[in-house]
């Protein structure tokens, strides 16, 4: 049901061939107008960098540093440069990525199923479990999920759309405008929690000298982050 699954389909269906296809001069230009043209207000000229425009074309930078990244390869390298022999960035994704064969699409919910699924899952436990709720997760049942591997890809994303046969099977028990809706999060307001003033000993902390953090990250790098 996420986005970046349609999104990365179509950049890999067709935005990357018509793109290949400009010279690279006018590509760079391209990229330089988007970066920094008054004429784009910031949330266009984030979306429009996160296509082929705005980064090249591999799966690391394209898909997994563009919707899995807290940074992206440039800010890692920087504010881990003092760290030797680091690990490769997205190590596990891409063995599970690279050990399913398939469709794109095929490789996408696997490397999820393995990787990402997981993470929300212990999330779903500890949170439920600090507030004493018992929660379960029924779409993760495993004769459902047996049978959610056998769907055609083109009855996963049909017309630039996800879930659509969950959607017509809920069709005449829920209102439209709820089948159809956006598909909504629940992100926590990480970034106006840490620009306020209450977050300031958490930050100071991070600055210390002294700080176990200190011995792995770059305080440069690690400044224009917090600032």
């Amino acid at each position: 049901g996420y986005h970046r699954y349609v999104r990365y389909s179509n950049s890999q269906a067709s935005w990357i061939r018509l793109w290949s296809l400009l010279p690279e001069p006018l590509r760079r230009g391209i990229r330089g107008f988007v970066a920094e043209s008054s004429l784009l207000n910031g949330d266009l000229r984030r979306k429009i960098q996160r296509t082929v425009v705005g980064r090249d074309s591999s799966l690391e930078s394209l898909y997994i540093d563009n919707f899995y990244g807290a940074f992206s390869s440039s800010e890692w390298d920087r504010l881990f440069a003092r760290v030797p022999n680091q690990p490769q960035r997205y190590r596990h994704f891409l063995d599970y990525w690279n050990s399913r064969g398939g469709s794109l699409l095929d490789r996408m919910l696997f490397a999820d199923q393995k990787t990402y699924l997981a993470e929300l899952l212990m999330k779903q436990d500890q949170m439920s479990m600090a507030c004493s709720i018992e929660s379960r997760v029924p779409f993760l049942d495993h004769h459902f999920v047996e049978f959610s591997t056998r769907v055609p890809n083109r009855l996963c994303i049909r017309n630039g759309s996800g879930k659509y046969i969950l959607k017509k099977a809920a069709e005449g028990l829920l209102p439209n405008e709820i089948i159809h809706r956006t598909k909504m999060g629940f992100p926590t307001p990480l970034s106006s929690w840490l620009r306020n003033s209450s977050a300031k000993p958490l930050l100071d902390s991070l600055r210390r000298k002294d700080s176990l953090l200190m011995q792995y990250v770059d305080s440069a790098a690690l400044e224009s982050l917090l600032t």
